[in-house]
């Protein structure tokens, strides 16, 4: 019989409940205590802390990585990556906007010499599976991989993990000055985010230009690059990434 209710029952009942990491994580003195604090947490999960990474989407030199649990030749690999555009992880994560396993990378997705690589090492760290775990808000992300021994991330563990690390990395942001500015940064402009959350509540592209004063060439132009930079494939899919990144909130009906 899986062992997940019994190791669930004593993250709750033991001091080590998901409200007393989150207390633990606002009185750490440094960003290196706190993850500490998560380290522990996924280990009562029976899982092993990898990384943490908090990052401006739009800079990738604004990224600070306090946690690193990778032998030398992931942490080497990921560092190229991450200077060509991000590794598969970072890329999925932007991509989906969601927890994901590394079971569900399409590997054809990721075919360049240095992205197999980079794959084919963590594969051989030993896991069974391995949980990439995002928090997008505006343009900062804050990413935590987790490797799990012994069960793959699905079902209920997937759900516990899934609804605890929006709750854990959040605090860090709250705790931390240095995390909290990338997460203060939109992508969007003005402009766009005005006619984003106007086609949200219902109105038509001739309301819009009118309301705006823009005309309808400008008006699509700006929605496209804002499609463009939220990597949003049609506009129903623009709108919830906006929803989702916190670019647009207070939608009237």
């Amino acid at each position: 019989m899986s062992q997940l209710p019994k190791l669930l029952n004593e993250v709750n009942t033991s001091g080590a409940s998901l409200n007393d990491k989150l207390v633990e994580i606002q009185k750490s003195d440094s960003i290196s205590q706190a993850c500490l604090v998560l380290r522990d947490y996924f280990a009562l999960l029976g899982g092993e802390l990898l990384s943490i990474k908090f990052c401006d989407t739009m800079n990738e030199a604004d990224t600070i990585r306090p946690y690193t649990n990778y032998p030398p030749a992931v942490m080497k690999i990921g560092t190229v990556l991450g200077m060509t555009g991000g590794c598969p992880f970072a890329k999925e994560s932007l991509r989906l906007m969601r927890p994901i396993s590394i079971r569900e990378i399409d590997r054809a997705r990721y075919n360049t010499e240095m992205e197999t690589r980079f794959l084919d090492e963590v594969e051989e760290l030993g896991h069974t599976d391995l949980a990439v775990l995002p928090v997008l808000i505006g343009r900062g992300m804050a990413m935590a991989t987790v490797g799990l021994f012994d069960r793959n991330f699905e079902g209920q563990l997937r759900a516990e993990i899934s609804d605890a690390v929006p709750r854990l990395l959040a605090a860090f942001t709250s705790r931390f000055p240095e995390v909290a500015i990338l997460f203060n940064r939109k992508m969007l402009g003005n402009r766009e985010r005005e006619i984003i959350q106007m086609l949200c509540e219902g109105h038509s592209e001739m309301e819009i230009s009118a309301a705006l004063q823009l005309s309808t060439h400008t008006l699509r132009l700006l929605v496209k690059n804002a499609s463009k930079k939220l990597k949003a494939s049609n506009t129903p899919q623009l709108v919830y990434r906006c929803l989702v990144l916190g670019e647009i909130s207070d939608i009237k009906t």
